[in-house]
């Protein structure tokens, strides 16, 4: 995820170079696939409030509190970016295949340790416009000497090739500009939940910070579609 820290003028003048990086392509796709206006503005527009989720990136302890703390990254589960999709498109509006899927082992020198990452590429058919990118998640931890030390376990590598597929979808779509906000989504710092079982809690006011990011980004390409 690229984290942009947009709290100032200046932090808005970087999300427009770095946005602008990204309209041309965008904007492209979506007029090759023959897109009315109106069914743009619509995948573009933020997800509810509600469909949001928070991911853990780093914990730190506050130097002057003592407390844990969290830097976190939003996110939307899969079945609700294609919820979000189909609610739009409908179910023969759009396609997503697998070109080609497996698992990757990565040695680190500096660790006896290796990771194994699931690996996919999807593609996302809008009309005649495809769009691909690769999905990841990690498969397993082991000793390079071959000593078993898989945190998630053997049997879970076909569920990890499933969450790269998810990983995948939302990629894809993000080069048709659904959801792209996200990965331009402001510095989030909170309290790190209690256990791994409780949620993340933000601050409402990151909420439409995020929000106010989504409607920017749309705005700039709804504005270069009509040129």
């Amino acid at each position: 995820m690229k984290n942009i820290d947009f709290s100032g003028t200046d932090g808005e003048n970087d999300l427009s170079t770095q946005i602008g990086n990204y309209t041309l392509g965008i904007v492209k796709g979506l007029k090759e696939a023959k897109l009315p206006k109106n069914v743009v503005e619509k995948l573009l527009t933020p997800y509810p409030d509600s469909w949001i989720e928070w991911s853990i990136n780093s914990t730190y302890k506050d130097r002057k509190t003592g407390e844990d703390k969290a830097i976190v990254s939003p996110y939307v589960s899969g079945h609700r970016v294609v919820a979000f999709v189909n609610s739009i498109l409908g179910i023969d509006g759009w396609s997503y295949t697998i070109q080609d899927s497996g698992i990757s082992i990565v040695n680190n020198s500096a660790s006896p340790t290796r990771v194994s990452y699931a690996y996919v590429i999807g593609c996302v058919k809008i009309n005649e416009v495809i769009k691909c990118d690769v999905g990841e998640s990690v498969a397993s931890f082991n000793r390079k000497d071959g000593t078993d030390i898989n945190i998630i376990g053997k049997e879970k590598n076909a569920a990890s090739v499933k969450n790269a597929s998810t990983d995948a979808i939302k990629r894809s779509l993000r080069m048709y500009g659904i959801g792209l906000y996200l990965w331009f989504a402001p510095i989030v710092f909170t309290d790190k939940p209690k256990s791994k079982y409780d949620p993340v809690e933000v601050d409402k006011a990151q909420y439409n910070k995020l929000r106010a990011v989504g409607d920017n980004i749309k705005s700039k390409i709804l504005e270069a579609y009509d040129n």
